[in-house]
């Protein structure tokens, strides 16, 4: 076995001197886990939005609308595509 290979099997070993982790490092391990989760949480939201972004934004688009026609008439709306 070479000497590198034995040395990256080394990293997997568990240290005789720390058999138990400190406090520091279980604070770090909590934090990174938490940023991890929030970043699977996140991606998943914007894959969600970018999903039904089209459906969002003729909602948003529809409403608009009426909101202008119910409020100025026809001649609001006379600028926005027939549809």
């Amino acid at each position: 076995m070479s000497t590198g290979f034995r040395d990256g099997l080394r990293v997997f070993a568990p240290s005789p001197a720390h058999r138990t982790p400190s406090l520091a490092s279980l604070f770090i391990a909590v934090i990174a886990w938490t940023a991890f989760l929030f970043a699977i949480v996140a991606w998943a939201v914007n894959i969600h939005h970018f999903i039904h972004k089209d459906s969002l934004s003729q909602l948003l688009y529809d409403v608009a609308a009426d909101s202008l026609y119910q409020q100025h008439g026809s001649i609001a709306c006379a600028g926005f595509p027939a549809r």
